[in-house]
């Protein structure tokens, strides 16, 4: 009970605002409640059983933003070994899609999570630790594949409400895959450049402006 008491008052924030604090404290709870001691989590309301990148990666920022380094951490780290493939494509509902049909946003947002995870937490280890993944993570919608090359801009059959081709949708463009990857590799840029990869920092920041 001590433990506890002790955990949560680390975490303890206020607004000087009762509804604030009301909504921080309601995310604080909830978000811890969600995820196994392994750091899984099950996906959305209706209970899939299954998991996606994008979800949490954005449960384990608010983790991060509510104290919950250690949470948070395990979360990251188990999406970097084991929802990134070794090509640099993410697993959405459990799956590995063919390209055509991946969620090209969920790259940029996993980068991005990761990014305020480390400005938060000062846990630069984790980005030592899985390099290699951060690597392909940022590469992957970069590879030729998903050029449109009269713009240059990223496309796929994959929209972001998760309709692809079995639904008609054509190859096209679709506004998250580039504003999502553009984040992406700015926040990939500046934890290479933490670690002293100036070479990658340089290219990710470039291609970056170049999709915005």
């Amino acid at each position: 009970k001590q433990e506890a008491i002790h955990h949560w008052n680390k975490v303890h924030s206020s607004f000087g605002s009762p509804l604030l604090d009301h909504c921080f404290n309601a995310s604080r709870f909830q978000l811890v409640a969600a995820v196994s001691k392994s750091g899984k989590v099950d996906g959305s309301i209706w209970q899939y059983n299954r998991e996606w990148v994008r979800d949490q990666a954005m449960i384990a920022q608010g983790l991060t933003m509510s104290g919950n380094f250690e949470i948070a951490r395990k979360i990251l780290k188990r999406l970097l070994e084991e929802f990134v493939t070794e090509q640099g494509d993410t697993i959405d509902s459990s799956e590995k899609r063919d390209r055509d049909e991946v969620e090209l946003d969920q790259n940029g947002v996993l980068l991005d999570s990761l990014k305020n995870y480390v400005l938060w937490s000062g846990d630069l280890e984790l980005v030592q630790e899985t390099w290699e993944k951060i690597l392909v993570t940022a590469e992957f919608p970069l590879s030729g594949a998903f050029c449109h090359q009269p713009s240059g801009l990223l496309a796929n059959r994959r929209e972001y409400w998760e309709r692809h081709q079995v639904h008609g949708i054509q190859k096209g463009m679709e506004l998250s895959h580039q504003l999502f990857t553009a984040i992406g590799l700015n926040s990939a840029a500046l934890l290479a450049r933490m670690i002293n990869h100036e070479q990658e920092a340089l290219r990710w920041e470039m291609e970056a402006r170049r999709i915005r």
